[in-house]
Order: structure tokens, then sequence, then C-alpha cells
């Protein structure tokens, strides 16, 4: 995910917030803002039920312990951290909370923030396991696992505390009282948007440029691991890079051709679907493509639908015993 593009989405709708009202009125902008906040809040529900799933049964299977793994699952645990930031703000419209002094949403959005700035770090360092164990497999199996992905761990984490910092002095010294809806896009003002927009281009840039160098050497690569890794590969980019692509490419529309108020609302509604879509689609999208993720996938249906039928027979038989 790109706090680029939330930061972008930001100023857009905050800066067009008074022509919107000119076009929609009082009345339907309470109504669009609520239609936005639920839809996305649905779907950010179903991502969190799914990415909190993903990390479940990676940690429960023995199989899927690889390095790759652990930190596709980290990274669904912290996307789910970022969509927890839509039930917030749902949350504060349906009780008519809003607007929210920026002080107070820095503090209620804050795991959100740290999350959405801790996804991107993942994302790449995905990219770069992916490089080592294709370039130097040797090398790569014999790694201490442990320090591996504590070291990665830190790294996440001191990115993350210094993009939340940052947002946090610009938030408290310069707009504590400003009084917005409390999405995380909220937070990112001035110079602290600027360093964010800043970050995450380079570390798009280094990722995709990672995703490349994996592709050139799979393809120079025979046999069905190759294969398989390739197909993994494909899925980890249209989840990370596809909703938030075209999400990017409609703000900048926008900013480009300055289309009106109404036209700007429902392209970034649709734009913004897609993009909650991407983020809840990591553990679809490996149980179609992963053979691994798919048969743990299985195995947990199946075992909840042995619970479930199990408990139902326990029922059914304590009502004829009291019967009889």
């Amino acid at each position: 995910m790109s706090t680029t593009v939330l930061a972008t989405t930001s100023s857009i709708m905050g800066d067009q917030a008074n022509n919107f009202l000119v076009v929609w009125g009082i009345a339907n902008i309470i109504s669009l803002t609520m239609l936005r906040v639920v839809s996305k809040s649905v779907i950010s529900f179903v991502g969190i039920v799914f990415n909190l799933d993903l990390v479940y049964i990676t940690f429960r299977r023995r199989s899927l312990h690889g390095t790759c793994n652990l930190l596709i699952a980290l990274n669904a645990l912290f996307t789910a951290f970022f969509e927890f930031s839509y039930l917030t703000e749902l949350i504060i419209a349906s009780a008519k909370l809003n607007p929210v002094p920026l002080s107070q949403c820095f503090w209620l959005q804050l795991f959100p923030l740290f999350g959405a700035n801790c996804t991107i770090i993942f994302i790449l360092f995905i990219g770069i396991d992916r490089l080592l164990s294709t370039a130097f497999p040797r090398w790569h199996s014999s790694i201490n696992t442990c320090y591996y992905l504590i070291t990665i761990i830190g790294l996440c984490f001191l990115y993350s505390l210094t993009m939340a910092f940052r947002t946090f002095l610009v938030v408290f010294q310069r707009y504590p009282d400003l009084g917005l809806g409390c999405q995380v896009a909220d937070l990112y003002r001035d110079e602290a948007k600027s360093m964010v927009e800043l970050a995450n281009i380079i570390l798009n840039l280094t990722t995709f440029s990672c995703y490349i160098g994996v592709w050139v050497l799979i393809k120079r690569t025979k046999g069905d691991v190759s294969v398989r890794l390739f197909k993994s590969l494909t899925a980890i980019m249209l989840s990370v890079f596809g909703g938030w692509f075209l999400f990017s490419i409609a703000t900048r529309v926008i900013d480009q051709f300055e289309i009106v108020a109404a036209p700007r609302w429902y392209i970034l509604f649709t734009a913004g679907l897609l993009q909650s879509m991407a983020d809840a689609s990591h553990a679809p999208i490996l149980y179609a493509v992963s053979r691994p993720y798919r048969r743990a996938f299985r195995d947990q249906l199946s075992q909840i639908k042995a619970t479930v039928f199990c408990t139902e027979r326990k029922m059914n038989a304590t009502v004829l015993f009291r019967i009889n």
C-alpha cells in the first residue's frame, strides 16, 4: 500500500470541501459521505477477517514458515491494522462526532497510521527476500530466520515510527484544532506529507525493481518450483499495486484536468473501493494461485465444518436423550 496516495487524497478532498458542498448541498453530502464510509468499512471488515486468518494459518502451518511466508503474514497483519481505520471512521460518522480535531484524530488513528507505513516496507522486503532466494538459493536457505526477521521488523518499525513522529509534530504544532472526518489521510500535512511522498516513491520504485529482477531470474530458470514462484510473485504484485496504482492514477488525472467536485467524488469513490478490495484480496489471491496456501485454507475449513457438525450432532443427541 502507498501512503503517498493517502496524502494526495487528503489534500484533494480537503481543499475541495467547499466546492463539493455547493454542488451537492448539505443533505446530500452527508448521505454520500455515509455511502463512502459504510461501503469501505464493509470491505475493510472482510479484509480484516481474511488478513488475520492469513496470519493465523501461517503461524499454525509449518509448511508456511519460510521467510517469505512469514513476511507475507506480517504484511497482512499490518494491513489489517490499517483497515481498522475505516471502522473508526464509521463509528465517528454514525455517531455524528465529526468534525474531529486532528490532535484527537492522531491518537484514534495511530495504529492504522503505523500499519499503513509498515506495509510498504514489508512489501519491499518481500521483494528483496524473493530476489535473494532466487539469485542466491543456497545462501538464503542457510540464514538464521529469527535474526533475519528481527532485522526486517526492526527496520520496518524504525521507518514507521519516524513517519509517525514527523506527522505528530506537524499535527500538534500547526493543526491541533483543525476539524475533519478523521481519515488516516487527513493526518498528512505540509513537510510530513512531502516526506512521506518522497519516501514512498523511492520505496515503490525499489520494490518494483526487485520484482522485475526476480521475474528476469525466474525466466532463466526452469522447473515447477520456478513456475509456482512466478505465480506467487504475480499474485503479490497484483494485490499490492493493482488497487493502489489505479487509485494513484485517478488522483493524478483529477489534479491534471481539474475535474469538478461531482465527478471527482465518483472517481475517488470508485478508485477507493478498488483500493479497499486490493487490501482485502491477499488471502483469496494466495488461495487461488498457491497450492500450499490453498491446502492450508481447505484444512482449516474442514476443521471448522467438523467442529460445527460435531456440535450439531451432540445437540441432537442430547435432545433425543431427554425425549426418551
